[in-house]
């Protein structure tokens, strides 16, 4: 098991509304604009997908004003450091850039 952080724009951002239709480069760009929400045990990206969706309360902690793992959501495995963006079908490896 890994521990995974969730990363989740802001309900206040502007860009929320656009991610389902966004690619991966251009969530990179935004990504400094993410915060982290949330941490899930799991066994890999699918499975901490799977209970950050269904919301499997005992086994999320959440650390910021988090909703259920969408599309354009991303999530780091912290102990690889590798992080995916959840698309529309499965993920796709980004670099996260650093908070302004």
């Amino acid at each position: 098991m890994s521990k995974y952080a969730i990363y989740q724009l802001p309900d206040s951002n502007s860009k929320i509304r656009d991610l389902y239709f966004m690619k991966k480069n251009e969530i990179e760009e935004i990504s400094d604009e993410y915060e982290l929400v949330g941490t899930i045990e799991a066994k890999d990206f699918e499975q901490a997908f799977t209970i950050g969706n269904i919301w499997a309360e005992d086994k999320i902690e959440v650390v910021g004003d988090m909703r259920s793992v969408s599309v354009g959501d991303i999530l780091e495995d912290l102990a690889t450091g590798v992080t995916m963006v959840v698309e529309r079908y499965g993920f796709s490896e980004i670099v996260m850039k650093e908070e302004a």
